[in-house]
């Protein structure tokens, strides 16, 4: 008679391999890299890299939509790299703890008006609008230099570049300057003449590299035809008006144009003084002339750098106390 094998199941075998404390592993791992992480940012810090935030349409659109207060109780800017550079954020949220501050400049020669337009066609905006102002911003054929900007669907809500942005502007690792083999060579790449921040704030250092400001003419300081002038003034007299129909304002603020140019006109020449201007539109005017800001040095003929904008701030704010634009 055959014999019937066991169907039965063989009996397990334990394994003979140690059991590790991996979540002690974990740990250490996560303590390893967080040490080497930080001695990288400090090495960097130290070699003078600082976080750099790449400039997006998406970041700016992040900031288009923070302009909403039910009380007004935002501060707007509008312009080009001057006013990004010339005003800083930090020090005017300490001087107006009770305000938003929005950055909202774009830079390059490109007029304002057409953001400004923007914000005088939004029913829902009610705040403080300062508008950098220059005459050749009011030619009404460039009114839409920014549409690539203010022409966007900015009401969507993409969280992902903003998110990065904020993570870019704490962390030096991130910077693009800082790689592989600016490591090896111990040498990061050429720095890049402004730092971008996360409220899209910059800050021009004076740092000998930028070219002679005695032979730098802005295109802001050009004159411009007086008809067009009084053309485009007629324009913003009425997005003014929209504004202020809400219980909003709007200022119109010169800033320095050039180390070696004692008068900043911005481009107005003849009966269109800022008192003239103001008329006009129905906008509070504030601009270095007259000394309401003060005399001002743009190292590199254009921008203010950091310790100047802290000092022009604190001028503008108190501009805005004595003009009641702020309480």
């Amino acid at each position: 008679m055959p014999l019937v094998q066991s169907q039965g199941r063989s009996p397990k075998r334990e394994s003979k391999a140690p059991k590790l404390p991996w979540g002690r592993a974990l740990f250490l791992a996560t303590a390893l890299f967080a040490c080497s992480a930080g001695g990288l940012e400090a090495y960097w810090r130290a070699q003078g890299v600082w976080p750099q935030v790449p400039d997006s349409v998406a970041l700016w659109n992040y900031w288009r939509r923070q302009v909403y207060e039910p009380a007004g109780s935002v501060l707007v800017f509008l312009g080009t790299s001057r006013v990004r550079a010339d005003i800083d954020l930090e020090t005017l949220s300490h001087a107006l703890p009770a305000f938003r501050c929005v950055q909202l400049g774009v830079n390059g020669n490109v007029s304002p008006i057409g953001t400004l337009r923007s914000l005088a066609d939004d029913p829902e905006f009610r705040g403080i609008v300062i508008c950098e102002l220059a005459a050749p911003f009011l030619q009404l054929s460039r009114w839409d230099d920014q549409h690539e900007y203010f022409g966007r669907p900015w009401k969507s809500r993409a969280w992902e570049q903003p998110i990065g942005a904020w993570l870019r502007d704490k962390v030096v690792l991130l910077n693009p300057r800082v790689t592989l083999s600016s490591l090896l060579c111990d040498r990061p790449r050429p720095p890049s003449r402004a730092r971008t921040c996360f409220d899209r704030s910059q800050q021009y250092e004076n740092s000998g590299r930028d070219p002679d400001p005695a032979g730098l003419q802005l295109d802001q300081q050009k004159p411009l035809d007086p008809g067009e002038v009084r053309d485009g003034l007629r324009g913003v007299r009425e997005l003014v008006h929209s504004i202020r129909a809400r219980g909003g304002s709007v200022v119109f603020v010169g800033l320095p144009a050039s180390a070696d140019s004692l008068e900043g006109t911005n481009g107005f020449t003849g009966p269109f003084t800022w008192g003239r201007i103001a008329e006009l539109t129905g906008a509070v005017c504030i601009s270095e002339e007259g000394d309401s800001l003060g005399r001002f040095r743009c190292p590199d003929g254009v921008h203010l750098d950091p310790a100047q904008a802290k000092r022009l701030t604190h001028r503008l704010v108190a501009e805005l106390y004595r003009n009641r634009v702020v309480e």
